[in-house]
Formats: structure tokens, C-alpha cells, sequence
């Protein structure tokens, strides 16, 4: 494995990113697929869909998914190539 495999970089604006990573992230969120679909405003079956691989969304669809989890502190990044998610959250200045 080359040490350039090891570097994770964040996901491109606009890149598609799998219904897995969306489905990682909502759970690390503590999102039901019914709180994600209210906030993106689509439906919850197109979630339930593209997390079960079933379809692929558009690009609004993606892009309001990965906005809405963003928001709440998802960060979706590449390692080699897979798509991958961590929850970010500020830390107070005590470090807690």
C-alpha cells in the first residue's frame, strides 16, 4: 500500500456519495430516515430507497441529503476509494 492511500481528503463539492455513508451518517446523527427526510424535504422512502441501494437520487436530492447532514455536523471524506463519514461537533474550550 503507498502512503497516498493513507491520506483522507474531504468529498468533493457535488461528488456522488453512497446511500451507505448517508445511511452511517444519519445514525452517528441520531436521524431517523423520517427527521432526515423532513429536513432535506424529500421523502422518506427516497432515503429508505438510496440507502438500500434501490436508486439512485437525482442531484437536488443528493445535494439536499448531503447539505441537511452536513449541517448537523456530518463530514463526508475519501480514504484510497471509499467514501467515508465522521460527525464533527465543536468542543468547548475546556476540551469537553
Amino acid at each position: 500500500m503507498e502512503l497516498s492511500d493513507l491520506l483522507v481528503n474531504e468529498l468533493a463539492a457535488g461528488a456522488v456519495f453512497p446511500g451507505g455513508a448517508c445511511q452511517a451518517a444519519r445514525e452517528m446523527l441520531g436521524l431517523t430516515q423520517q427527521d432526515l427526510a423532513t429536513s432535506a424535504q424529500v421523502s422518506r422512502k427516497t432515503i429508505n430507497d438510496f440507502e438500500n441501494m434501490k436508486t439512485e437520487p437525482g442531484g437536488r436530492i443528493l445535494r439536499a441529503l448531503r447539505e441537511t447532514l452536513e449541517a448537523q455536523g456530518a463530514r463526508f471524506c475519501v480514504l484510497g476509494g471509499a467514501v467515508g463519514v465522521y460527525v464533527g461537533r465543536p468542543c468547548a474550550v475546556d476540551g469537553t
